[in-house]
């Protein structure tokens, strides 16, 4: 028996799957004023799942193509609520960029066979809106002469995701030991409406879901040298049109019978150690109150050109 799908795109998952890879299998071989959220125990919901297509990075004079997708996890409850500016209110994220790969010792292999604990799932993404807690890390570090905090949901001391089945173990209260059973834990509903963009299966309701409309201004540092230019928010499609395999895919055929363009975005540079938390900053004045921080790649052990774009 499969998961009980909570995506909007259920039918299009379940369809995807006939054709698409078993994640549970491994495969062999190999600006402004900004305040991250609090480090610590937090809960989450996974609210996109993007495939962005093959990408080329270069490491120590190597180059390597590779297959990437992007997870973007809303934190929920008390401990990271949302900002609300003029009554709405806009959720934190944090976004993972990871190789596609699933190698068994590939870290996107790993995460979903944590993120499926209750084995129900072939593909991630049939995790959609799927409740987890994990536990928000710190990494500070300086650009020139500006100190950042990187937000992530990787240790680097353990080698591992902190994301973890949304429970606790539940204690005999006359031994004070764990009975081997556990409690659900609640955790809140999104805010942030889902995004998804299967890579071999895309539809324009997809696409629509991954836009991100408006740009993002342009930050200096202290001695007014431009740190990070202005650059577009919608930065998933332009993403998956930068793509090395975007000619003569199926992103491109349903965006060239659709009439869209497929216009390829000059490359976005990459701040390499970059926080990764995001603002859903929709209005102009909400732009202006909630300066956003540039996406990294999210360094991975088993791939030597991960983090580098």
């Amino acid at each position: 028996m499969g998961i009980e799908s909570m995506s909007k795109f259920a039918a299009v998952i379940t369809k995807a799957k006939a054709t698409a890879v078993d994640m549970t299998v491994a495969q062999k071989g190999g600006g402004g004023e900004y305040t991250p959220p609090e480090a610590g125990p937090a809960l989450v919901r996974l609210v996109s799942y993007i495939e962005l297509g093959k990408h080329e990075a270069e490491w120590k004079g190597q180059k390597k193509t590779r297959a990437e997708v992007a997870l973007v996890f809303e934190l929920v409850g008390k401990r990271h609520p949302p900002t609300e500016i003029d009554g709405v209110k806009y959720p934190q994220r944090i976004t993972i960029r990871e190789s596609l790969s699933l190698n068994e010792k590939a870290r996107f292999f790993k995460l979903f066979g944590i993120m499926n604990w209750q084995g129900k799932a072939t593909h991630m993404a049939e995790l959609l809106l799927q409740p987890f807690a994990a536990t928000v890390v710190h990494r500070e570090y300086t650009v020139g002469t500006e100190k950042r905090v990187a937000v992530d949901l990787f240790d680097r001391v353990a080698g591992s995701y902190t994301i973890r089945p949304a429970r606790t173990p539940v204690i005999d209260q006359e031994t004070g030991e764990e009975t081997g059973e556990y409690r659900s834990i609640q955790v809140p509903e999104a805010l942030s409406t889902e995004g998804l963009f299967l890579w071999d299966n895309p539809d324009m309701d997809q696409w629509a879901s991954i836009f991100i409309a408006g740009e993002y201004e342009e930050r200096r540092d202290a001695s007014g040298k431009v740190v990070a230019p202005a650059r577009s928010k919608n930065r998933w499609q332009e993403t998956i049109k930068r793509a090395v395999n975007f000619r003569g895919s199926p992103a491109e055929q349903l965006l060239v019978a659709r009439g869209q363009s497929i216009d390829v975005p000059a490359a976005e540079v990459y701040d390499p150690e970059a926080a990764t938390t995001e603002y859903e900053a929709i209005e102009p004045a909400v732009k202006a109150a909630l300066k956003p921080t540039k996406q990294a790649p999210v360094v991975s052990d088993d791939d030597a050109l991960a983090g580098v774009a």
